[in-house]
């Protein structure tokens, strides 16, 4: 696969309750460079050759962007999320960056009151 490359990251028992209760299952994007995301990316996020960069849009109240380790290696080689130039996560101020370093994880950052969220 390559960069850029959209896959389902779940199990069949998975996406066969998740059609039955809404009809859809997520479509993550195979992301092994750096990247900008846009409001509704579902990422698979590949750091197993080097760390990658995400940079976030500017947020707009309850856009969400999921992320996940698919080679499960943000331990060795992190992602690290940036927000737009005056936006923050989780209160943080100055633009400072997340630095995600624990692998085999997945989360979600939802724009809430003019701040990213992890959920």
């Amino acid at each position: 696969m390559a960069s850029g490359d959209k896959i389902v990251v779940a199990s069949q028992e998975y996406v066969d309750k998740a059609i039955s209760a809404n009809g859809s299952v997520d479509e993550y994007t195979l992301i092994s460079d750096d990247y900008t995301a846009s409001a509704g990316n579902c990422l698979a996020i590949d750091t197993l050759d080097k760390e990658i960069r995400v940079d976030l849009p500017s947020g707009d109240d309850n856009i969400e962007i999921k992320f996940l380790d698919i080679e499960s290696n943000f331990n060795t080689n992190n992602l690290v999320i940036y927000p737009a130039s005056d936006e923050n996560i989780m209160g943080y101020t100055n633009n400072e960056k997340l630095v995600c370093d624990i692998s085999n994880i997945s989360f979600t950052l939802k724009y809430i009151n003019n701040n990213w969220r992890v959920l």
